[in-house]
């Protein structure tokens, strides 16, 4: 058994050698850097919440990691608009073509580092915390926002009926929207601002709802179910605000008792009395 661990170990640290020398160049990159920072600071992370550091401690750090992912996301944006303007020029420049392989490399680096889970990660191997990088509901991947909202953040914001659930939509829309603008297909921009983007309001409705804002959220739900009658989902929506407008009749064990147990027999006292 030990030789076997041993082994292991040896191709685990093996690996991570190889790893290191064939990415030497690629991390003198700035994308590369940024993403090994990024990484690292999610490892860190996710090891406090493994070692049970609570979510709600946690989530300042949580919130700064998804702005400095969104950074490095609108850093890489930039990134890969040069390098295609860069290609278009490397025909009659040499020197550019190199340089473009070089972006390319870095930008596949990056990632390779950001859009895949910490467990089975060539350092994580090296360091023997596999077992340690996945605690149950959590987003394991780094470059995962929406991931790391929807499993850790949105959670305990409504657990705390924190009004900042909504401004996650609010960023959802507007991220989404203007990616539909750009689109060169009419009926892709249609079919965001007719289907995709109601969906998504309807999303932060609910999330109103849960955080106490009731007469918004309903008026909100009334609002798109008036404005798009040829969504897909109207009739479930339309279930949905009967639920919240009539909420169920109470059972009648639970209306002939407040504690929900048997009514009492007439003229009988309740017990302690």
């Amino acid at each position: 058994h030990k030789k076997k661990k041993f082994s292991g170990a040896a191709k685990d640290a093996a690996q991570f050698k190889d790893w290191k020398e064939k990415a030497g160049d690629v991390f003198k990159e700035k994308p590369a850097q940024s993403a090994a920072r990024l990484y690292f600071s999610w490892l860190a992370i996710t090891l406090q919440r493994s070692g049970g550091v609570t979510v709600k401690e946690l989530l300042p750090q949580i919130v700064q990691f998804t702005k400095d992912i969104g950074a490095d996301q609108l850093a890489m944006d930039a990134f890969i608009e040069q390098l295609k303007h860069d290609k278009e020029r490397a025909g009659k420049h040499p020197s550019i073509k190199e340089s473009a392989k070089e972006d390319e490399a870095a930008q596949r680096m990056h990632d390779d580092i950001l859009k895949k889970p910490l467990a089975g990660s060539v350092p994580v191997l090296a360091l023997k915390i596999n077992e340690f990088v996945a605690p149950l509901n959590w987003e394991g991947t780094p470059g995962n926002v929406d991931g790391i909202f929807t499993n850790i953040i949105l959670p305990e914001l409504r657990a705390q009926r924190d009004p900042r659930v909504l401004e996650y939509w609010d960023m959802k829309v507007l991220r989404e929207t203007e990616t539909a603008n750009q689109a060169t297909l009419t009926f892709e921009k249609e079919r965001f601002f007719q289907v995709r983007r109601p969906e998504l309001l309807w999303k932060k409705a609910q999330d109103e709802l849960v955080i106490g804002q009731k007469t918004k959220s309903i008026n909100d739900m009334f609002l798109l179910i008036k404005s798009y009658p040829a969504h897909p989902s109207l009739a479930e929506w339309i279930t949905r605000l009967e639920e919240v407008l009539v909420p169920p009749a109470p059972t009648p064990a639970s209306a002939s008792s407040p504690a929900g147990g048997a009514p009492l027999p007439t003229g009988a006292a309740p017990a302690g009395k």
